[in-house]
């Protein structure tokens, strides 16, 4: 299973990285909007997380163009941010409309709890 990393911080990815490659997954990271939709377009991932907190541009405009795609729209994704949801100014709602499997918190989930979900995620799939 492939799984697109979108992390701006290079020392949190490159951690991220690893451990997940360690779990077994395929991993690539991409550090803004545009690097993502790029890794997107060569590679369709199986699933995505998203640190929602890019700069340019902000990641719920990265969901909205990803789902603007129909042949992106079964790409699986969970929220792995730095920052409590409710921070973005967008309901629960509108993270279900574009999709978004789980808003977890780094604060409260570490990454070995995120690889166990991804990979129950992709276990249902």
């Amino acid at each position: 299973m492939y799984c697109l990393i979108v992390e701006p911080d290079k020392v949190l990815s490159s951690v991220y990285k690893q451990q997940f490659q360690e779990a077994g997954l395929n991993v690539s990271i991409a550090a803004d909007a545009a690097d993502a939709v790029s890794q997107i377009d060569e590679k369709l991932p199986d699933i995505i997380v998203l640190e929602p907190k890019l700069a340019r541009h902000s990641g719920i405009e990265l969901l909205h163009e990803i789902r603007s795609y129909e042949d992106w729209n079964d790409i699986k994704i969970v929220v792995y941010s730095s920052v409590p949801q409710y921070a973005f100014g967008v309901s629960e709602a509108v993270w279900q409309k574009y999709g978004v499997l789980r808003y977890l918190e780094k604060s409260k989930t570490s990454a070995g709890q995120l690889i166990g979900i991804i990979k129950t995620i992709l276990e249902q799939a």
